[in-house]
């Protein structure tokens, strides 16, 4: 239940930059199981952009952001029983224009951040990761998000 709801960032420059400096915020899944093609795939859990911040106010949290700068809304960590660990991994960029938001719904299947950040004229400046298991609020969490059963795997394909 610590995920469950949208986490807050901190964003500390250690050089200075322009005042009017924008990021993109990404929160990426690696470890999301493809099974028809016996592997894994990314899946975008979140994503914040054109978001300020400042020397004084350096917090990126959703509650001071309106929808403008939502590119796909919170999706919380929700691993599947007996699958492990997963990661999520925490991408900070730094923007050289202001990312338009796409047209229509951004994809979070087969999330490619390579090619998102290339398109964009993104700038890597920052990551975090954590790691994430199935536990007994899962289903509750599903639940609240309106998302679907959880699988449950085993050592044995069926």
């Amino acid at each position: 239940s610590a995920t469950s709801l949208p986490p807050v960032f901190k964003i500390q420059e250690y050089e200075p930059v322009d005042p009017n400096t924008q990021y993109t915020v990404l929160v990426v899944n690696p470890d999301e199981p493809d099974l028809a093609n016996d592997t894994f795939t990314t899946t975008l859990s979140y994503g914040l952009a054109n978001v300020k911040v400042s020397y004084n106010d350096n917090l990126v949290d959703s509650r001071k952001f309106d929808q403008s700068n939502v590119l796909v809304d919170y999706l919380p960590p929700v691993p599947e029983k007996n699958v492990g660990n997963q990661r999520f991994a925490v991408w900070v960029f730094r923007q050289r224009h202001p990312v338009e938001q796409p047209s229509g719904q951004l994809s979070r299947d087969n999330f490619d951040i390579r090619s998102f950040a290339k398109t964009q004229g993104l700038i890597p400046v920052g990551a975090h990761v954590w790691r994430s298991h199935w536990d007994s609020q899962a289903d509750t969490i599903r639940a609240k998000y309106g998302l679907p059963a959880g699988r449950i795997f085993s050592r044995i394909r069926t």
